[in-house]
C-alpha cells in the first residue's frame, strides 16, 4: 500500500476563481476516496524551505516569486512568468507552493530512507516550473526537488511524465546535468 502524502495548506494553491487550476480537485478525489470506503491516512509534510527550493531554483527567481506573494511589485516580475494568465499574482501564492513541494520532497525523503516503496502525493506535479521562469501554473518544480533529494542520496531515477504535454521545467532543470 503506497504511503500518502497531503496536507489541508494544499488548498492555498489558489489561483483566483476564473483561473483553470483548481484546488478543489484534490478534494474531489479525498470525497471519493472516503465514499469508497478507502479513505487514505495521509502523512502531512511540512512546506519546503527557501533553502530547499535553491537546489533546483535561481535564488532571484525564488526571491521574486516570495515578493510578489507577499504584495511586492516590480517590473522584473514579467520576466519570471509571474504575473501572467497562466501564472497569476495571488496572495500567499509562495508560501501555498512550497507546501505543495514540501509534500513530494517529503515523500522521496520517505523513499531515500526506506520508509516507504510508493508515494502518492496527492497535490504537485508542477513539472512546467523552469529554474528561473514560472509556467503552466507551476511556481515551484516539486518533481525536480524529488529527483535532485533522490541522485543526492545515490538512488537511481527514471523520470516518466505521462500527461497530455511533456514537463519541460523538469528537462531544462536536468538538461545539462550528467546524474
Amino acid at each position: 500500500m503506497p504511503k500518502v502524502v497531503h496536507h489541508p495548506a494544499y488548498g492555498r494553491y489558489d489561483l483566483g476563481p476564473e483561473h483553470p487550476f483548481s484546488p478543489g480537485r484534490i478534494d474531489m478525489v479525498l470525497d471519493l476516496l472516503r465514499e469508497l470506503g478507502v479513505a487514505p491516512d495521509p502523512v502531512e509534510a511540512a512546506p519546503a524551505t527557501v533553502e530547499d527550493l535553491l537546489g533546483v531554483h535561481a535564488e532571484d527567481y525564488v526571491r521574486a516569486v516570495e515578493a510578489a506573494s507577499a504584495g511586492g511589485t516590480g517590473a522584473d516580475l514579467a520576466s519570471f512568468g509571474l504575473g501572467t494568465a497562466d501564472n497569476p499574482i495571488v496572495p500567499g501564492m509562495g508560501e501555498a507552493a512550497r507546501w505543495l513541494a514540501g509534500g513530494t520532497l517529503h515523500g522521496a525523503r520517505m523513499i531515500a530512507a526506506g520508509e516507504a516503496d510508493l508515494v502518492l502525493q496527492l497535490g504537485g506535479g508542477f513539472h512546467h516550473a523552469r529554474h528561473r521562469l514560472a509556467s503552466g501554473f507551476c511556481l515551484y518544480n516539486d518533481l525536480a526537488l524529488a529527483i535532485r533529494h533522490l541522485v543526492s542520496q545515490r538512488k537511481r531515477v527514471a523520470y516518466l511524465d505521462v500527461d497530455v504535454h511533456h514537463g519541460d521545467g523538469v528537462q531544462e532543470i536536468f538538461y545539462t546535468d550528467e546524474d
